[in-house]
């Protein structure tokens, strides 16, 4: 993960735990990065390259006419990188959407497109090793690695990023809470607004039919259904969130100004409430109702303290098998809803840590 103050984090167990070290760089902080794998990845601005894991990087720009503007970084192999931004012409103050292209790992860069107005370009994303396309206003497309590119469909609503590519459907975050949906590869698009207002930075969906957004002011919308409806989420923050990228079904993270990093380990699905303002006296951990349950079930917990608030099930041999809350919490009384529809019937075990308090009860799953 880039952070903008010129921090390069990583983690190697999930995001549990994050090392962090500086990139000394010479630009004001980082905007946007990319890795394709363990070792190869960029970010901008610059582009900044690594081959070794972000251990050391190197600098080497494309040729401009003035100030390159990087929006986007897309690397499509271990050996092809694009650059997506705006030359600014020192001279005469004139401004061209530009595409760059290496296929040697940034070492060197060809000029692959010009022009289409300012601004124009944002976002890469390629389906096979021929086909492509970027967006912003106008969808552009490519059918030769990116070497020449074509206008491809209507101008429409502001577009920012792409998601990933199911068969025919794909998906586009837009400006003023809009997301935008194709199901021909790209040829023709409709609109569906999802519940704010926000411009949308990033979206990412698990599947064809299930997805999330996150935009200005801590915006975070879902759909399980294909992007048609849309459930706002809270997200327990006002700040900016920029990037949303999961690697499983249930573990995701959203990356957000200042540093900031949201976690899911259950399919972001809003299942913890705080049921009062008032503070508890002392931490409890209540016996679930109901017990037993099928295939869900209300834990109830009180957190007197603002603590670091980890809630788990174990299964009767002590193995985790479900993570449900890991996060800090303000004083408060909580309710989480359970659902234990991917599990086996069985005892099971949940378990609160908060500060120095420990407690496990148990529960029944019968179906």
């Amino acid at each position: 993960m880039f952070r903008g103050d010129r921090y390069f984090l990583k983690s190697t167990n999930s995001g549990e735990t994050w090392s962090e070290n500086i990139i000394n760089i010479m630009f004001p902080g980082i905007k946007q990065g990319m890795f394709y794998s363990t070792t190869f990845g960029a970010f901008s601005p610059g582009p900044f390259i690594t081959t070794n894991g972000g251990n050391s990087w190197f600098l080497n720009p494309p040729p401009t006419m003035g100030s390159y503007d990087i929006q986007c970084i897309y690397i499509q192999n271990d050996s092809i990188i694009f650059l997506n931004g705006i030359d600014v012409d020192i001279l005469d103050g004139s401004v061209d959407p530009v595409i760059y292209k290496s296929t040697n790992k940034g070492n060197n860069w060809t000029e692959v497109d010009r022009g289409g107005g300012a601004n124009n370009y944002a976002d890469i994303i390629f389906i096979n090793d021929n086909t492509g396309f970027e967006c912003r206003f106008t969808i552009k497309k490519t059918t030769d690695s990116g070497n020449t590119w074509f206008a491809f469909s209507q101008k429409m609503r502001q577009r920012v990023e792409f998601s990933q590519v199911f068969s025919d459907t794909m998906y586009l975050s837009s400006a003023d809470g809009y997301v935008a949906k194709s199901v021909n590869l790209g040829a023709n698009w409709v609109e569906y607004h999802t519940g704010v207002n926000d411009h949308l930075n990033d979206i990412f969906f698990l599947n064809n039919q299930t997805g999330f957004a996150v935009g200005h002011q801590g915006g975070i919308v879902k759909t399980t259904n294909g992007g048609v409806n849309w459930v706002v989420q809270n997200s327990g923050t006002t700040k900016r969130l920029n990037e949303i990228w999961f690697i499983n079904n249930d573990t995701g993270f959203i990356a957000g100004d200042s540093g900031l990093l949201l976690v899911t380990y259950n399919g972001g699905v809003t299942s913890l409430i705080q049921n009062s303002q008032s503070i508890p006296v002392h931490f409890t951990l209540d016996q679930n109702y109901p017990n037993p349950f099928n295939p869900s079930t209300k834990i109830k917990f009180d957190i007197p303290r603002s603590s670091f608030v980890k809630l788990t099930v174990h299964d009767i041999l002590g193995r985790e098998a479900a993570k449900l809350v890991n996060e800090d919490l303000s004083a408060g009384s909580y309710e989480y809803e359970f659902d234990g529809t991917g599990l086996n019937s069985g005892v099971y075990f949940y378990r609160i840590e908060a500060g120095e308090y420990m407690e496990t009860r148990r529960m029944v799953l019968l179906k």
